[in-house]
């Protein structure tokens, strides 16, 4: 017994086969556990690649982005069901069917690398730009079915769109007929320096557009830039003589425009007055982009615009102009002006998404106008003689805010909407206080306007002041305005209205006139018949006051109770995957 024994415990054969039988078990558990592993990560990559189709359809139609990723995932063979309670991917854990649970956001996406990549998609917001889908469905287990329930995949796409138009708000007239002493002396002064233009050179400045990112990439190199991006530029300051400088090489198809900004730019003062240009202009996403990269977005700008703008921005903020001024038709005219600082952060001119401000500057003037001539008779009793009108306006910031850009289509079927709300404004007629406070809202008093001659039966018999004082206020109405492709090709204007309108500030003046005769109550005269008199002497000459007015406010990019608004270029990116 004890040799079988030791025989026993010695014998080699057979030792193979009796491992394969203790060890196959435990191998063709590892085999399953890699197949089914295998199975699942293949799942996960499939449905990954479902997650980002489905995010891509999404963001290219964010009107619509619940069915659009439905459509997608469906075309590729998904059975989808839309979630609307908070993302959990583990409520298929243990589901039998094949169901691929659906969460759809839509959000904003901000490519900054300074947010961890988790951070940068933003669910919700009032201009959504992207969209992220989440996808979650049971897994397919071939052999450990009968051990554990099936696991839950979970896949997560996001993708954006960037669409972005080109806009600006205030003033914009193809042609002025303010006389030139009158451009001259304002855009002078904001400069500090004597203008010697003609009013033929402003029209033709006013007339000519140039292409935005081209002008930059030749003004690049003026303020030592040869590489890097255009916020690089943006952040650079230069002078208001360069700018003019640059403007005049990229225009080719105006000599006049051509040779009045060559006067400019070389304008000793002009050159010494510097503005940061990321304070003249905003491009947004288009600001990454490399110097030099910019002929292929056609993106306008008017010069007129951009000289007056940067001479606002970078120029001295008051002027006082008691002479020199030669307004055919008055005897006399001064002016102050008041330029409120921009907005902080709302360049004149701008590139942007949805949900993107310009605002233009606050502005305070005051006229002096002297009438000349006289009305009445010594007849009547009465003769109004030489009127003086001390005129204040006050126009507040206005803004244009762009709400929505569509781009169904591509550029060809953009729409662009605008909502545009002039600034609040008040005209005043009389002495004004607090004229030089942009923090006060100004008062007015009365004061002379004119001598009226008194007569009794035919004889004078003194001279009265006739003191006056009139207020015009003109409310804020905000517009929507949509501008389709043809309008943004064909550089239309559309302005927005307050709900008051001045067509004629004489007129509009007159209607709301107080007037007093500052002799007490000796002679008494209806007020009617003053304010009549009045009306014989500003009549023939109120086309020059308003030509004069609104010529000046044209200049310096603002209106009276409205805003004209353009869109000179739009870009529709199309949705891709985020990182």
């Amino acid at each position: 017994m004890r040799g079988f024994v030791s025989r026993f415990l010695g014998a080699r054969g057979g030792n193979l086969a009796t491992m394969a039988a203790l060890v196959s078990p435990l191998f063709l558990a590892v085999a399953a556990f890699c197949v089914d592993t295998s199975s699942l990560f293949l799942e996960r990559r499939q449905l990954q690649n479902m997650a980002d189709l489905a995010a891509v359809a999404g963001a290219a139609s964010l009107s619509q982005a619940n069915e659009a990723v439905l459509r997608q995932l469906q075309a590729n063979g998904v059975d989808p069901v839309l979630m609307t309670d908070g993302y959990d991917p583990s409520i298929v854990n243990g589901k039998a069917d094949n169901k691929t649970r659906v969460w759809v956001e839509k959000g904003n996406y901000f490519p900054d690398k300074g947010r961890a990549v988790e951070d940068r998609f933003v669910a919700g917001g009032a201009n959504p730009d992207a969209v992220r889908v989440r996808l979650a469905r049971p897994g397919n287990l071939y052999f450990g079915q009968s051990f554990i329930s099936r696991p839950a995949l979970g896949a997560t796409g996001t993708a954006a769109t960037k669409a972005e138009a080109a806009f600006s708000v205030g003033s914009r007239l193809l042609s002025l007929n303010t006389d030139q002493s009158v451009l001259n002396g304002l855009l002078g002064g904001l400069l500090g320096t004597s203008l010697n233009l003609k009013l033929i050179d402003y029209n033709a400045l006013a007339a000519t557009d140039i292409n935005l990112l081209g002008f930059l990439d030749k003004l690049a190199p003026k303020v030592g830039l040869t590489a890097g991006t255009y916020d690089q530029l943006l952040n650079t300051d230069v002078s208001v003589g360069v700018l003019a400088t640059v403007l005049a090489e990229v225009v080719t198809n105006n000599p006049t425009a051509k040779a009045a900004l060559g006067i400019l730019g070389k304008d000793a003062v002009a050159l010494a007055t510097k503005l940061p240009v990321g304070k003249l202009l905003g491009l947004g996403s288009l600001a990454n982009a490399s110097l030099g990269s910019g002929a292929g977005y056609n993106i306008t700008a008017n010069v007129l615009q951009l000289v007056s703008a940067a001479v606002m921005i970078g120029g001295k903020h008051q002027v006082d102009i008691a002479s020199g001024l030669n307004v055919p038709g008055l005897l006399g005219v001064t002016l102050k002006v008041l330029v409120g600082e921009a907005p902080v952060g709302t360049p004149f001119f701008r590139i942007g998404a949805a949900g993107t401000f310009v605002r233009t500057a606050q502005i305070r003037l005051q006229l002096g106008i002297r009438v000349g001539g006289q009305s009445g008779n010594p007849l009547l009793g009465v003769e109004l003689l030489n009127v003086n009108l001390p005129i204040a306006i006050d126009i507040a910031s206005g803004e244009g805010e762009l709400r929505n850009i569509s781009c169904a289509s591509g550029p060809t079927g953009a729409n662009v909407t605008i909502a545009a709300k002039p600034g609040i404004v008040g005209i005043y007629l009389g002495e004004v206080s607090s004229f030089s406070d942009l923090n006060r809202k100004p008062s007015v008093s009365k004061t002379s306007i004119a001598k009226v001659q008194l007569y009794l039966l035919g004889l004078p018999i003194g001279l009265v002041d006739l003191d006056a004082k009139a207020e015009v206020k003109l409310g804020e109405k905000t517009t929507s305005l949509t501008f389709n492709y043809n309008d943004i090709q064909n550089k239309k204007i559309k302005t927005a209205y307050s709900d008051d309108l001045v067509s004629s500030l004489s007129s509009s003046l007159l209607k709301n006139i107080d007037i007093d005769l500052t002799l007490l109550k000796i002679i008494k005269l209806p007020l009617g018949d003053v304010v009549g008199l009045l009306g014989v002497l500003l009549t023939p000459v109120a086309p020059v006051i308003d030509n004069l007015l609104f010529g000046i406010l044209d200049l310096l990019g603002v209106k009276l109770g409205e805003a004209d608004v353009q869109v000179t270029g739009v870009l529709c990116q199309r949705a891709v995957l985020t990182q």
